[in-house]
């Protein structure tokens, strides 16, 4: 905090004045309890896998770019998630991302079949299902075990060039890894709009036991991603906020059983929201605030409400 001359300076006497304001409303604070309606399931496994086989030749489609474009474009639409592993239980929440699961045994893969049969809802991302926990390729239908589950298969992919897909109206650029897929009982979202590769799917659902499976065959630009996640998570019944990035919503319960709410400004310009939600009071002024208010967020600064 301190600079060489050990004296104080700008940034300590920012923390000071935002300790004395903290003070004031720190009961209202503590132990923050959640609970996240998206999980995304993150393999170490799966990244190495990739490692050793690249999608791409020159610049590789690494597994990290991959979850943090999924995890971006949830995180800027306001959708908290939590980082799940293949050992966690899923079966609270109502939905699931798996990015690119290369290297999975087949207990995860009955594991994730479970969540969708008992009622999850699930978005498969390509590259998924291809091999076991030793990276050896299995050598039935892609993806392993998953294939009735989602209604579709593929043994053929290829890089696009000058390929798009349409979600709700709308194009989006197709970026890397494009799999051919061939829909055999399920719901087609989005084919591949190019001469040739048009009569494959793109993004597939299907209905499975009491849940759904959504398949992503393809690697897409973030607003294309952000397109085909409003579509799911309406689909999964999980709302999704009015405003976005640069405005951040984090939201939790406190040891009263009231929702916290902190809402972020991650720019350098005043920001104004609409409140949508129960009537809730400004902590940081003392204000009520009631749905269909708007609200000026200063730039770089929060607010916080309870209610």
């Amino acid at each position: 905090i301190l600079s060489h001359d050990l004296l104080p300076n700008a940034t300590y006497k920012e923390l000071s004045a935002w300790r004395k304001e903290m003070l004031k409303i720190e009961p209202k604070l503590r132990n923050l309890k959640k609970q996240c309606d998206v999980a995304i399931l993150v393999d170490n496994a799966s990244l190495t896998g990739l490692d050793e086989f690249p999608i791409g030749e020159e610049e590789p489609l690494t597994y990290n770019q991959i979850l943090r474009r999924m995890y971006d474009s949830l995180y800027e639409m306001n959708i908290e998630s939590d980082l799940v592993s293949t050992e966690d239980s899923f079966d609270a929440y109502k939905l699931l991302v798996v990015p690119a699961l290369y290297s999975a045994s087949e207990k995860t893969l009955q594991k994730i079949l479970s969540y969708v049969e008992k009622g999850g809802h699930l978005l498969l991302g390509f590259k998924s299902g291809v091999s076991d926990e030793e990276l050896k390729i299995y050598h039935d239908k892609q993806p392993h075990l998953l294939t009735d589950c989602i209604g579709a298969t593929y043994d053929q992919f290829t890089r696009p060039a000058d390929v798009t897909i349409s979600l709700d109206g709308k194009s989006y650029t197709v970026l890397d890894r494009m799999e051919l897929v061939r829909p055999e009982n399920c719901d087609v979202w989005a084919s591949y709009e190019h001469p040739f590769w048009n009569i494959y799917a793109a993004v597939t659902q299907k209905n499975y036991g009491s849940g759904s499976a959504v398949y992503l065959g393809c690697y897409l630009e973030k607003a294309g991603f952000k397109a085909l996640f409003k579509r799911l998570l309406k689909y999964a019944g999980i709302p999704v906020p009015g405003f976005s990035f640069p405005l951040i919503r984090k939201v939790g319960e406190n040891e009263e059983g009231k929702q916290i709410q902190y809402i972020f400004n991650y720019s350098s310009k005043v920001q104004n929201l609409c409140y949508e939600g129960k009537k809730a009071t400004d902590l940081l002024s003392g204000k009520t605030v009631s749905n269909g208010e708007i609200l000026e967020i200063p730039a770089w600064d929060l607010i916080i409400l309870e209610n």
